[in-house]
């Protein structure tokens, strides 16, 4: 039931293992930061220290802790398989107990998952905790065998989803025929902060450039499609003068597809195609809106091969900056971007796609401007984090009330 009254707020208990901020756990910061405290009084289970239990502190959220076992914190949270899944149980029940118990703790009304690990955990504890979960999907998961098996953990018990996307609602298709199971809400962001922030000065160095820059942000990974942008910069540069590209990001963790070093696998890449001096690699960085402010186009190049975006947040954070988008048609980014509109969706992954969709940019620099306005109007539209905010809030009410 749905408490009555600040001294009867809903308490929620939001999970989320993830230590660093990606981009998952910066939408879960949005949602938290304009949480209405009137209603909900949130607490946060972490699995250790580190950027987002400092962020949630600052926040005024109590944070627990619930270590995970080293061998699940270790498992990707998009590429789990039957191998890990039956590597898991004998590190299970004890992290379960501990983690039943720290719930409990603190008496929610109902428990809010942020990130796969999580959500398989929330919902083998519902007889423990005996309270009704909340799933926010924002990942894709790529074996059948796991979606088989995290669905039906959903169609089992009072769990709902929340999707950032209808490309990450309908990795489920029986749980979305179920009415009452599925929302679908996008990702919002806060415009004043984002515009605040955008036009500050970056905090660390930035490559000096008199010519177009394309940009790229995100962990470094063959997933990412970085290797794919420098191919086309190679095939860019002598038709667009002093073309460089930037890449934002580093590498967070090491993937089912490399170990780390890949930057240096790009780095080389560039070195081959003597594109070297005009590629910059500009690492992690907490001033990724006023980089994105200096580019002239944003590319998302994940290949859909190896991982499909499910929403898409640097696309909506570079069209919020008014900036023209280039991005594979897969996934999420389809929903974001309107094609033709606020930037190019190039439909074939290869460097010849990609090639073409940039130079549709830069060939109409006046297209290119009246894009990025386009691009704007649409995040006010669909993509604030007031539209976001609200869209959860309802659902938990709804929920509390059933």
């Amino acid at each position: 039931m749905m408490p009555d009254g600040r001294a009867g707020r809903a308490r929620i208990c939001f999970l989320d293992n993830f230590p660093r901020m990606g981009g998952s756990e910066q939408s879960l910061m949005e949602l938290l930061r304009h949480l209405d405290r009137r209603h909900f009084e949130p607490f946060f289970v972490a699995s250790e220290e580190g950027e987002v239990s400092a962020e949630v502190r600052k926040l005024g959220i109590q944070v627990l802790f619930c270590p995970l076992p080293a061998k699940v914190s270790g498992l990707s949270r998009t590429a789990l398989g039957l191998g890990s899944l039956a590597r898991m149980p004998g590190h299970l029940p004890a992290y379960l107990l501990r983690l039943a118990a720290t719930i409990r703790s603190v008496h929610p009304h109902l428990s809010y998952s942020n990130s796969l690990k999580d959500h398989v955990a929330s919902a083998l504890l519902v007889p423990a905790v005996r309270r009704p979960v909340v799933w926010h999907f924002r990942d894709v998961i790529e074996r059948k065998v796991v979606r088989d098996f995290v669905e039906l953990l959903a169609l089992a018990g009072p769990v709902h989803l929340i999707a950032n996307s209808h490309f990450t609602a309908g990795q489920f298709p029986r749980l979305s025929r179920r009415q009452g199971k599925t929302t679908v809400v996008y990702n919002g962001l806060d415009l004043d902060a984002i515009d605040r922030e955008r036009r500050a000065d970056p905090f660390g160095d930035v490559p000096a450039s008199s010519g177009m820059v394309v940009g790229i942000v995100g962990a470094l990974c063959p997933e990412k499609g970085q290797s794919l942008v420098i191919r086309s910069l190679s095939a860019l540069a002598g038709r667009i003068p002093d073309i460089s590209y930037w890449i934002v990001g580093e590498e967070m963790y090491s993937t089912a597809r490399h170990e780390k070093g890949y930057r240096g696998v790009l780095e080389k890449l560039a070195e081959t195609l003597g594109v070297r001096d005009r590629v910059h690699f500009l690492g992690w960085r907490k001033d990724v809106l006023p980089l994105v402010e200096r580019m002239d186009v944003l590319v998302c190049a994940s290949d859909p091969g190896l991982f499909v975006e499910s929403f898409g947040r640097t696309i909506v954070e570079a069209m919020a900056c008014g900036k023209p988008v280039v991005s594979v048609a897969a996934g999420g980014p389809r929903e974001i971007v309107a094609d033709g509109v606020t930037g190019v969706l190039f439909k074939t992954y290869r460097v010849e796609a990609l090639t073409d969709a940039i130079l549709k940019l830069t060939d109409d620099p006046e297209h290119m401007r009246r894009m990025g306005q386009a691009g704007r109007q649409r995040v006010e539209e669909l993509f604030t984090s007031r539209k976001y905010v609200e869209g959860v809030e309802n659902c938990l009410a709804k929920i509390l009330a059933g």
